[in-house]
């Protein structure tokens, strides 16, 4: 793939500029995010699956403390 194939960013006319005399062979987009590393991706996941966890502990929780009150 060549690599005006490979960009779909837009550059400045400066970086374009460079890019096509061949002065640089890529360029960094600060605009857009990085990717996640593993371990970004593992905390994420684990806060995610963490709140579900207390969504349904807490519908739990209430659950019990209505039925011991004589609520249900």
């Amino acid at each position: 793939m060549s690599r005006h194939a490979a960009t779909s960013t837009r550059r400045s006319s400066s970086a374009e500029r460079a890019h096509r005399a061949g002065l640089v062979d890529r360029t960094i987009d600060l605009a857009s995010p990085s990717p996640l590393t593993a371990r970004e991706r593992l905390i994420t996941s684990a806060a995610r699956n963490g709140a579900a966890l207390a969504i349904v502990a807490t519908t739990v929780w209430i659950y019990d403390i209505a039925r011991v009150t004589g609520g249900l």
